[in-house]
């Protein structure tokens, strides 16, 4: 299921992207780098919770409802917190 999860992700971050500049095209490598990590959260949350019906349900229904976003909050969460020592170290707060 993560494979999948994952393609998907990058797809969505690369349509979401649209037509970048020629001097950003190497943020749409980024969208696959995000996509791993994001998709690994979201299996194991979902998992975790054991919500893969409610999940899955609202994805068929291609309208992300009330444990999707949970799901989607917890690895937003997460993915921020790992994110912060690099963040800090290339953005010092002055």
């Amino acid at each position: 299921m993560r494979p999948q999860v994952e393609a998907r992700m990058t797809r969505e971050c690369e349509k979401a992207m649209g037509t970048v500049e020629p001097n950003f095209t190497a943020f749409r490598s980024l969208c696959s780098e995000i996509a791993r990590p994001a998709s690994v959260c979201v299996v194991q949350e979902i998992e975790r919770n054991g919500t893969i019906l409610q999940v899955a349900a609202e994805a068929l229904g291609g309208k992300p409802g009330p444990e999707s976003m949970k799901v989607a909050a917890v690895c937003i969460s997460r993915l921020l917190e790992t994110a912060r020592s690099s963040w800090d170290q290339q953005f010092p707060a002055r």
